[in-house]
């Protein structure tokens, strides 16, 4: 069990770090290029870039948290059984008849899902120190 919580601790600083690496990336094109073509002083340049990697990471983190928590299943279940019946009308063979669980459906989607807690702590860091850096303008 020791051995497990290590594990999922490795795997958790890694998504910390490809996230906070994502950012500087996006803040580095976003801050060369606003820098470049720009006539203001650079610490406008700075907070707006500061703010956009913050509003990506952040929203891509959320909507992985509400999807693990199962908000488009059902959308995704009715394409699923829309794509099973094309294919049964088409077919008609019993293999590729249309399954009605959605509770197992959303059990195994579940099972599978991770959450991007990491993103949305890592998103936050960055509109937090925009908001900050805002006040020395």
């Amino acid at each position: 069990m020791n051995e497990e919580k290590k594990e999922r601790f490795k795997i958790s600083i890694k998504r910390l770090v490809k996230s906070f690496l994502t950012g500087l990336v996006i803040f580095a094109i976003s801050f060369y290029l606003a820098y470049s073509n720009g006539s203001r002083s650079w610490l406008h340049y700075f907070i707006n870039s500061l703010f956009i990697p913050g509003v990506l990471i952040t929203s891509i983190g959320v909507l992985s948290v509400i999807k693990k928590d199962g908000f488009f299943d059902v959308f995704q279940f009715g394409m699923k059984q829309f794509g099973e019946s094309i294919r049964y009308a088409i077919s008609m063979k019993k293999e590729s008849r249309v399954e009605s669980d959605i509770m197992t459906f959303k059990e195994q989607k579940r099972s599978v899902r991770i959450a991007d807690w990491e993103g949305v702590i890592v998103g936050s860091l960055f509109l937090v120190a925009s908001i900050i850096a805002s006040f020395f303008i």
